[in-house]
């Protein structure tokens, strides 16, 4: 009896088997396709469909889904998968993708792992401007170029190989601890911290007595060169995080009293760029109030409409004889020099004599001048405890790469208007007898 119900069991496991293996024969998602072998665009894009969430309209497509169902058999398990796509979205639904994502620095993905999906229907080349992202927690990463509405996307179970070359070992610092705090308030995953760097630190009193910490970091988004500039302020229990600017190339900051309550202010100067002359740069004193950084002054100055750029009141006249003659219009400051242009220009014939061009417009307005500060330092000029600014500023007259001269001034805060004031200026012609002479000027006026 015991040998027929034993006989019986076995019958019943056997057939219980096979009927799980019929039922999962039907809904084996298991597969290994490329978009390639599909002719129609349409079931290309629905065949994608069933393995990828989208979470916007897909107009174009390339793929690679290798898929290992392993929902059936006698032990069920979780599934396995590697799906690699390339992806055309309408530019305005990008956010709906990387929604959840955190950002990653470029060096942190291959690019070439989508390379071999193009083809002679969706095809792409490596646009300038890309951002990159991972999923939290999952093998999920995506490369976006947001203005071509291409996304490039990998989501697997599996390990993925990435560069080797990417890291700068990051330099031991006792504020190491604030480090999560810029990764977090730029969205960018904890995998990145490595490349965050810890630009400069220095310690002042920025509102009360007590000594604050400030500290300077840079996140690099294209190469070691060009980083996002984040700065921490560390003043009691609670530190504070702002992303001072969207992208640039140097970057550092000064603490000084600029207008004379007896706590410093932050003075911070970015090159944000190139522009043809000495680089764009965007320079702004930041005063420490209420537990937040508020501008006092900053130029160029893109959040109003008007009075964008700050005046230095430097002008220029031209007359014959290749003359020049800079004045400063708050100083009273005025120089003249001779600047031979010996080929024929808008200004001078050959002769040196000033042409028909500048009548009615020789009124000091000739003078092309930067709106940036190159340089941007606290000097304490008159000695009486509050810092003063020394600027310099590239001016141009034909073009751009038509260099005049450097403008020099000394800005003060001024406490009646709440606004800076230029208090002296100074002009220093690109001639080969200043040139000469550059250093000597640097000692007796910028210097001092």
């Amino acid at each position: 009896m015991l040998w027929v119900m034993a006989m019986l069991v076995v019958a019943l496991s056997l057939n219980a088997c096979q009927q799980t293996k019929d039922t999962t024969s039907t809904n084996d998602r298991s597969t290994d396709t490329w978009s390639s072998s599909f002719d129609d665009q349409a079931e290309k894009l629905a065949f994608l469909s069933e393995y990828l969430i989208a979470p916007s309209e897909i107009l174009d497509a390339e793929y690679h889904i290798v898929y290992h169902d392993n929902s059936g058999g006698l032990i069920p398990g979780p599934s396995d998968w590697d799906i690699r796509a390339v992806i055309k979205v309408t530019p305005e639904d990008i956010p709906l993708w990387t929604a959840g994502m955190n950002k990653l620095v470029p060096r942190q993905i291959d690019n070439t792992m989508w390379n071999d999906l193009q083809s002679q229907r969706f095809s792409w080349e490596e646009r300038g401007y890309a951002l990159y992202y991972k999923r939290p927690d999952a093998r999920t990463y995506l490369v976006v170029y947001p203005y071509d509405g291409i996304i490039m996307k990998r989501i697997s179970t599996m390990y993925i190989s990435q560069p080797t070359e990417v890291v700068l070992e990051s330099d031991a610092s006792e504020y190491d601890e604030y480090r999560w705090l810029v990764l977090e308030k730029l969205g960018y995953d904890p995998s990145a911290d490595h490349f965050l760097r810890e630009k400069q630190a220095a310690t002042g009193r920025l509102a009360s007595a007590t000594d604050s910490t400030v500290i300077l970091y840079e996140m690099p988004v294209y190469g070691d060169m060009y980083h996002i500039p984040v700065m921490v302020i560390v003043s009691g229990n609670d530190p504070l995080c702002e992303v001072l600017l969207e992208g640039g190339y140097i970057s550092e900051f000064f603490l000084a009293d600029v207008d004379g309550d007896g706590y410093d202010e932050i003075l911070i100067h970015h090159n944000a760029g190139g522009n043809g002359g000495a680089g764009a740069h965007v320079t702004t004193v930041y005063k420490l109030a209420e537990g937040k950084m508020q501008k006092l002054f900053v130029n160029p100055d893109y959040s109003v409409d008007e009075d964008v750029v700050f005046n230095t009141g430097f002008t220029m006249t031209l007359s014959d004889g290749w003359t020049h003659t800079v004045e400063n219009q708050y100083t009273g400051y005025s120089h003249t020099f001779v600047r031979e242009i010996r080929n024929e220009n808008s200004y001078f014939d050959r002769q040196g004599n000033i042409t028909g061009y500048t009548e009615g417009e020789n009124d000091g307005k000739l003078l092309g001048i930067d709106p940036f500060f190159f340089i941007f330092k606290p000097v304490d000029v008159d000695n009486d405890g509050v810092f003063e600014i020394v600027t310099a500023q590239y001016t141009y007259l034909i073009g751009r790469s038509d260099c005049v001269g450097i403008a020099y001034t000394v800005l003060k805060w001024n406490k009646e208007n709440g606004r800076m004031m230029v208090i002296n200026a100074n002009f220093w012609p690109d001639e080969e007898e200043y040139t000469e002479r550059w250093q000597s000027f640097v000692d007796e006026w910028y210097m001092q």
